[in-house]
């Protein structure tokens, strides 16, 4: 299947999915369009519409015919596939790479968090009720520039949405502070919250539950624009939500659909069309495309890119992809139970890792071929995440550190410099 796919929605759908063992490209390879109307089926080849090797035969139902031994495919040029042509029918599976230009970095950072910490009071426990806390964020501080894309990533619990959650002041940090545009959110008012709300967005994990089930795709868009009365008058916030769908690769006549009436890729964009409403200087994108498929995944990604080159929007971007935050990213943030291990540039960081979790990470990052499978070396991490209501002491990771000793058991590693660019919380990084 992986190694001679004979069907072009397979291959579409691996040219879909970013690579750690191959050159970042300036897009992602997508299938364009999207799947038909199960209540009005098309005849023939359902893929017909999206295939870039589509003939008058494709009218026709192709059903599946067996063109080797134990494979199977639904495609009048299966035959054609399977001699090696995917090529010359425009299928090629692997896309050219192509340079992106680096960004400047500004002067000064528009996103600062500074010795940030955010605890949660879950009960008390033992016969001297003492308080059960969880150190969700634990003393981590980095910056966001402006025009830039920052991957925040981590092992599911590490703390990445509760950071997003703070920054958007949906919670209110324990210690710390975050400055956005030399203004300390961690302890401004609700007043002074309202005027900083328009500039910080958010896109939402699930595309459903974040959508009003009740209001049409017109009014979730239009809703913002009539709360900050950013249009003269109603029917000058609809046309504003009928170019905002436009603008996400929708179209207008959907503004009078549901939330329900859409597919998972649409609503995202929806999601996406409501951020982009306020003229946001920021949006957090808290795992925007995991519980999308590959095909649309990509197109969400290459949208979100497309944006910011148009509007000079700043990302902070959430994610536990490797590939999809390496494809996306300026700079990458690698989060350990509450703290920061590494902060480096995306190719410094992917191709020179220093922190042994770090590296953990990209070993265990499955690549999407059988054969490089087999051959490249694992490591895996011994142990189980511990629990954030009582973590190790010393260095968080030390009880899964293939390298810790006593003095890791001790020590709270701070990040250090390790590069031009590069920054690490091990002490044993440079030994």
């Amino acid at each position: 299947m992986f190694a001679r796919p004979l069907h072009p929605y397979t291959i579409g759908l691996l040219r879909s999915v970013p690579r750690l063992d191959r050159p970042r490209d300036s897009r992602l390879a997508t299938i364009e369009g999207l799947p038909p109307n199960l209540l009005d089926p098309p005849s023939g080849c359902r893929f017909a519409a999206r295939c870039a090797a589509k003939i008058a035969l494709c009218d026709s139902d192709p059903g599946l015919i067996e063109i080797a031994p134990g494979q199977r495919s639904a495609c009048h040029r299966a035959a054609e596939l399977a001699q090696g042509d995917a090529a010359r029918l425009g299928l090629g599976t692997v896309p050219p790479a192509v340079a992106v230009a680096a960004k400047g970095q500004a002067a000064r950072p528009l996103l600062e968090v500074v010795h940030l910490k955010k605890f949660f009071h879950v009960g008390r426990k033992g016969p001297g009720h003492e308080a059960l806390t969880v150190r969700a964020v634990n003393d981590v501080s980095f910056e966001v520039y402006p025009g830039e894309t920052v991957g925040l990533v981590g092992e599911s619990g590490c703390g990445k949405t509760t950071i997003g959650r703070n920054i958007l002041k949906l919670d209110d940090p324990t210690d710390g502070e975050i400055r956005f545009d030399g203004r300390d959110l961690a302890h401004a008012s609700r007043r002074q919250m309202q005027a900083v709300r328009r500039r910080i967005q958010v896109i939402f994990q699930d595309p459903y539950s974040s959508l009003n089930p009740r209001m049409t795709v017109g009014q979730i868009i239009a809703e913002p624009l009539n709360v900050y009365r950013l249009e003269p008058t109603r029917k000058a916030s609809n046309e504003r939500a009928a170019d905002l769908l436009g603008q996400v690769g929708l179209y207008p006549y959907m503004a009078e659909r549901y939330p329900h009436e859409l597919s998972g890729g649409q609503r995202q964009r929806v999601g996406i069309a409501r951020a982009l409403a306020m003229k946001p200087d920021v949006i957090v994108c808290d795992e925007p495309v995991s519980a999308l498929d590959v095909s649309i995944q990509g197109q969400i990604i290459n949208l979100l890119e497309d944006l910011q080159g148009r509007y000079g929007l700043t990302y902070l971007f959430i994610a536990h992809d490797l590939a999809v935050v390496r494809h996306i990213s300026d700079r990458v943030i690698v989060m350990y139970l509450g703290r920061i291990m590494e902060i480096a540039s995306r190719d410094t960081l992917y191709d020179n890792p220093q922190h042994p979790y770090t590296k953990a990470l990209l070993d265990a990052a499955p690549i999407p071929d059988p054969e490089v499978e087999r051959t490249r070396v694992t490591r895996v991490l011994r142990g189980e995440l511990p629990s954030p209501l009582n973590p190790p002491s010393g260095c968080v990771f030390h009880t899964r550190c293939p390298i810790a000793d006593e003095a890791c058991r001790q020590v709270i590693p701070e990040l250090r410099r390790v590069g031009s660019d590069h920054h690490a919380a091990c002490i044993k990084v440079g030994l």
